[in-house]
Order: structure tokens, then sequence, then C-alpha cells
């Protein structure tokens, strides 16, 4: 049953190309191509892409481009993909501690304290859409500060710079993860989405239940389809200013990557960019900004 569970794991890790879970779901992808073809025609306008000659590179040749494509870093990003597949999503994760596990202690000891309630303070109809929000935000919150911690914890950052040795971007830099990186950020969002679904539980008096679409979360889905997989390309994608406040562009996250000392340790939410701002991490560009990266 274990070994059948690793590989079940491990398939579904390596097949996510077909798994609408995955951020580099096929639908995701294209939805980034689109997006990327928004930021292609910015880009070329300004001028941001004219080479020496004079010449500025095609939709596709900028796109695949053979130096980010080809490159040893990104080869480097699959080898880390296939390996996390077993090692991580097939083998570590069977040992972390399970979310409904932990929300029904949670949700016992909401009772224990304060002791049942008489009557649901949320209705049945509001409690699908406060879940919905409240895991969501959840979720982002415990990305957030477990990446404040592995950038500021020395011994953290040992295994977050990782991720970070990228020198080219790649959706598939997303899997460039050290396996222990992967079960700190896992753990502490096991933690606060159980910890919302208790307070929705206890608040509401029955399971409460996500506003789904193909079994993610509706707004992540959302999120996923606003150019998720541009984060880690070389297509500067930013939004307006008053939706920067918001939500973290693709140009803010590859920021994050940045090899410019001005900008080490910005931009470390996941979808929210309201954390960066309340805890002074937050950076978005005037225009454009070259990046380097590595």
């Amino acid at each position: 049953m274990f070994v059948e569970s690793i590989f079940v794991d491990a398939t579904k890790h390596l097949s996510a190309l077909l798994d609408p879970t995955s951020r580099i779901w096929g639908l995701y992808l294209i939805s980034s191509v689109v997006l990327a073809f928004v930021g292609y025609g910015h880009l070329k306008r300004d001028g941001h892409l004219t080479k020496a000659g004079g010449e500025q590179p095609g939709f596709l040749s900028y796109l695949f481009d053979k130096d980010i494509w080809l490159h040893a870093s990104t080869r480097q990003d699959m080898l880390y993909f296939l390996a996390n597949g077993l090692i991580f999503y097939g083998l570590i994760s069977q040992f972390l501690v399970g979310s409904f596990g932990l929300s029904i202690l949670f949700y016992s000891s909401l009772a224990g304290t304060f002791g049942g309630l008489d009557e649901p303070i949320i209705s049945s109809g509001w409690s699908l859409l406060i879940y919905s929000v409240a895991v969501l935000m959840a979720i982002d919150f415990g990305v957030y500060v477990t990446h404040l911690a592995q950038h500021k914890i020395p011994l953290l950052w040992q295994f977050h710079q990782v991720h970070h040795s990228a020198e080219r971007l790649t959706p598939l830099t997303l899997f460039r993860m050290h396996p222990v990186d992967l079960a700190v950020t896992a753990f502490v969002v096991t933690l606060l989405s159980a910890a919302a679904y208790a307070g929705v539980f206890y608040l509401s008096g029955e399971p409460p239940r996500a506003l789904t679409v193909l079994g993610l979360n509706v707004f992540l889905f959302a999120f996923n389809l606003l150019g998720y997989n541009l984060r880690h390309s070389q297509i500067w994608l930013d939004y307006p200013a008053w939706l920067s406040r918001v939500l973290i562009s693709p140009a803010q996250h590859q920021i994050h990557h940045s090899a410019d000392p001005k900008h080490f340790d910005r931009n470390l939410g996941l979808v929210f960019s309201i954390w960066d701002q309340l805890y002074g991490t937050h950076y978005r560009a005037k225009s454009y900004e070259p990046l380097t990266f590595g």
C-alpha cells in the first residue's frame, strides 16, 4: 500500500501537463502564451527587444529563445522536476502531516475552548464563498511567511538558494526546489489551511467546502490563468499599478529572482502582494527593467 501511494503520487506529479491542479497544466500554459504575446507587443513597441544590429526577434523566436531552452540551467530544471517527482512528491509527502487530521484537531480545540454555538454565525450559502477565500488567504500567507524565513534564516536559505541558482527562467524552474525546501513550505501551508478549515467549520456548524473548478480552488484557478507560468520566464508582463497593489504580477516575481542587490528579498508573495506591502518587501518597477538571474 505504501509503495502504491508513492507510485500514484509520483505519477501524478510527472503527468503535470494533464493535471488541472498542477500549475503547468496545458491550459495554463496556453493562456500564458496568449499573455506573452501581449507582453511581447509592449516590449517590441518600446524598443526593449532591439538587438545590436537594430533587429527585433519574432514572437516565436523570442518565446522559444534557444539561449534559454537549451541552457544548462534549463536542463537542471528538468532534472529537478523528475527527481522531485520521486523524492518529494512520491516519498517525502507520504510522511507529512495530513490536513484533514489537523483540521479536526483544531476544530475540537475551538469547540472545547469556546463551547458549541447555539446558532451558526455563517450560513451554508456564505460558507462556500468565505471558506474559498479563507483557505486561499491561508495558503498565500503560509507561502509568504515561509518564503520570508527561507530568505532570512541562514539554515533555510541553504536549501532555498537552489531555486535562486537558476540562470534562466522557464515554467519548469518552479520545480527547481530542494526537497527540504518543499517540505518546510508544505508543512506551514498545511497548518494554516487546517486552521482556516477549522475556523469556518466552527462558525458554520458544518464541514466547509470550497468553490472549485476541476478540483482546484476557483480563485487559484483564475490566478493560474492570469499568466502564472510567465513568472518563471523572460517575458516581462506587469499588471497595472492598481492591480499590482493586490496581485503579484509575473514581472514582480521575475524581479524577485533578479541578481541585482536592490531586488534581493523582494516580492515574496505567491498570489497577493498585500503581505509584501505590509512587511516592507514589495517592489514594483515603474517601467521595464532588464534583469539577469542566478
